[in-house]
């Protein structure tokens, strides 16, 4: 998992792969640290994408008006996307290690 700042407050999130669930995607979730800082955070979004080109793909956006936080039921939240956006982290010459490109934002307010 990684922490990353918005809007002021930290946000956690984590990147896996569990093959007993699914064989096919990956998954991503994101939450508060704090209740208190729910509301501050306001809707967010996340975007996963390959670092490498993955024979078409380009995508997944998910969005939440609310982000959970940590002790709240995870697993309601979880965005799950192709398993073949992780990429080789060749150029880095970790050939063993896969990865992928995440981006967190604050959507805009209605």
């Amino acid at each position: 998992g990684h922490l990353v700042t918005s809007r002021g407050q930290e946000v956690a999130y984590v990147v896996g792969f569990q093959p007993s669930l699914s064989k096919t995607h990956a998954f991503v979730s994101i939450f508060a640290l704090k209740q208190s800082d729910v509301q501050a955070l306001g809707a967010m979004s996340v975007n996963v994408a390959p670092v490498v080109d993955a024979a078409g793909l380009r995508s997944a956006k998910f969005c939440w008006s609310e982000l959970p936080h940590a002790n709240s039921d995870l697993e309601q939240v979880v965005g799950l996307f192709p398993v073949k956006f992780f990429s080789a982290r060749l150029a880095e010459g970790r050939p063993h290690e896969r990865a992928v490109e995440i981006t967190i934002q604050p959507e805009p307010s209605s």
